[in-house]
């Protein structure tokens, strides 16, 4: 969300940061039920599975929000072009994630 948080919050201004929150909440909870659905997290005890997931979503949220912020400082001030940028680089770490996790399923189950 490097450049996006400009142009988009800036409609909700009076709530921004109630805004953002809301918004890595749901991320945080999305991602969580996800993680805990895996085929390879079947193999582990239910109280593990959710500490799997929720640190699994702790490191991918933050991990991306710690790149955006590092590239926000190196990226020129113009806010489209940041925008643009963290929305390619979200759906990058989505791709990346989503095939390691579906690798990691399939070599668990032997399909790989």
């Amino acid at each position: 969300m490097c450049g996006l948080y400009v142009g988009v919050f800036s409609i909700f201004a009076p709530h921004e940061e109630l805004m953002s929150n809301s918004l890595l909440l749901s991320s945080h909870l999305g991602l969580g039920v996800y993680f805990y659905g895996l085929r390879h997290m079947q193999l582990v005890t239910p109280s593990w599975r959710v500490i799997y997931s929720v640190g699994g979503t702790v490191v991918f949220n933050l991990g991306n929000i710690m790149f955006c912020a590092v590239a926000k400082m190196l990226l020129p001030r113009v806010d489209i072009l940041r925008t643009v940028f963290g929305v390619a680089s979200g759906a990058m770490f989505l791709a990346i994630a989503g095939r390691y996790l579906q690798f990691v399923d399939d070599s668990v189950s032997g399909t790989t």
